[in-house]
């Protein structure tokens, strides 16, 4: 939605360990990153971040929305801070994370 800027190079993801797509794990593509999917790491997924370190966290903290479905786009995570957006999640998904498109609590 507009110029991307990094305000913690802490908090962008660089290499994460869980797919991106239906194809790539097995599962549906129906509710593929919501409440029903169930990772091997004991819901916890590792995340390597832009200064270099990286860390676990749980798989609700990285996608909140629990209707999050990857055959449909991101279900409820819209940018921070812009005029439009959808759902009840704006910022909070791991891909905004250390930019000023994070909610607060993640920039």
């Amino acid at each position: 939605p507009g110029t991307t800027t990094i305000t913690n190079v802490a908090k962008v993801p660089m290499l994460y360990d869980f797919p991106i797509s239906a194809t790539d794990w097995p599962g549906t593509v129906v509710d593929f990153w919501g409440a029903g999917f169930i990772s091997v790491h004991g819901n916890q997924q590792n995340l390597v971040c832009l200064d270099g370190h990286a860390k676990s966290f749980p798989q609700q903290q990285l996608i909140p929305d629990p209707n999050y479905n990857d055959a449909n786009g991101g279900g409820g995570c819209s940018p921070a801070n812009v005029s439009w957006s959808y759902g009840n999640y704006q910022g909070q998904c791991f891909w905004y994370w250390g930019t000023n498109w994070a909610d607060p609590n993640h920039q």
